[in-house]
């Protein structure tokens, strides 16, 4: 079995999505079975069209590994099409409602789906073709703590062990260990020429980079005050004397490493400061009701460089109600929060009557 037909296969899960449709190698459309999407397989592997992972590092000491990109190239009512694994064709995984926290591999030479990953076992067999060289014990491992050139992740492991009859000449099992963490997918990759990790990510809307960006929130100031209306409406429209103040914010990024750093963004939308009251709920944004260019934009960092992200933000709610009481400021890079940490802090508002 080829080291890209097993990653294919590992890395090819649908959001809530079924068998896969190859003209040469998949499931029949009529085969499929009703799909249950599965919230903890899905958390394991978030994949969307559009997303992809770079691996790179030391494959073992002083060795650079080659650049290794994973792609989802698009989403059917049946599957997700993977490319970038091989240089043709395509690889399918499946989730099925009869066989929860399972996720099924397509065998082409027996037209069936078998488990591949399992998260209500220890250990199970997993095949991906009916060759002697295709066969394997897969072992879940106890969770591990992993660091990758995009930051620490707790991750998911699983042990590969090929199985072959004694007098079967068969290569090396292409991987040893596969490491999975939540909501990003696979972190490290691990077989017999050593260890490779995650060095670039696009997962949704999240961009992951390798360098680690410090964040600091900078606050105007931490009380405000609003001017209610005192005017009685006895006329229409109604006059109003209500003053609403503003609050100005500032995001300080870092550029905490040696050599320059860009950050790349899908749009003009860049950064973002949010009011979230008591109850956790977003109640104003700095974004709200701004028009961004729909064009990619960058921001590029000099060693030890910081930049100031500013913008101010009425206290007012999004219906146009003055706020009142104490609030969370959070502000975030748009794409950037694995290593451009979110970060918080806190405002009080009152309302003069």
């Amino acid at each position: 079995m080829s080291k890209t037909k097993l990653l294919g296969c590992l890395l090819c899960i649908s959001l809530g999505c079924g068998a896969g449709v190859d003209e040469s190698t998949g499931p029949e459309e009529s085969a499929a079975q009703p799909i249950r999407y599965d919230q903890q397989l899905a958390d394991l592997l978030p994949m969307m069209p559009g997303n992809n992972w770079q691996f790179g590092g030391e494959s073992h000491p002083g060795h650079t590994s080659t650049p290794w990109e994973i792609r989802v190239e698009e989403s059917a009512e049946l599957g997700v099409r993977f490319t970038g694994l091989t240089r043709t064709g395509s690889l399918w995984l499946s989730l099925d409602e009869r066989k929860p926290n399972t996720i099924l591999a397509w065998n082409a030479d027996t037209d069936e789906w078998g488990p591949f990953l399992r998260l209500d076992r220890k250990s199970w067999e997993f095949r991906a073709s009916n060759q002697p060289c295709d066969r394997y014990r897969v072992t879940r491992l106890d969770d591990q703590t992993v660091t990758t050139g995009v930051g620490e992740f707790k991750a998911k492991a699983f042990q590969f062990e090929l199985v072959a009859p004694a007098n079967a000449r068969c290569k090396a099992a292409p991987f040893e260990r596969l490491l999975l963490s939540r909501n990003t997918g696979p972190v490290v990759l691990t077989n017999v020429g050593g260890e490779v990790t995650l060095q670039h990510a696009l997962i949704r809307d999240t961009v992951l980079h390798h360098a680690v960006m410090p964040t600091t929130l900078m606050l105007e100031q931490t009380e405000y005050a609003n001017q209610a209306n005192t005017i009685r409406c006895v006329t229409q429209p109604c006059p109003s004397n209500e003053v609403t103040a503003r609050a100005k914010f500032a995001l300080a990024v870092t550029n905490a490493e040696d050599h320059e750093h860009s950050c790349e963004f899908r749009t003009a939308r860049q950064y973002n400061f949010e009011l979230v009251n008591e109850a956790g709920e977003v109640v104003k944004a700095w974004a709200d009701g701004r028009t961004f260019s729909p064009d990619p934009t960058m921001l590029s960092f000099e060693p030890s460089q910081t930049r100031m992200l500013e913008g101010d933000v009425e206290l007012s709610d999004r219906e146009g109600v003055q706020l009142e009481g104490t609030y969370t400021v959070r502000a975030s890079m748009f794409g950037h929060e694995q290593h451009a940490y979110p970060v918080t802090g806190r405002i009080a508002v009152k309302v003069m009557r």
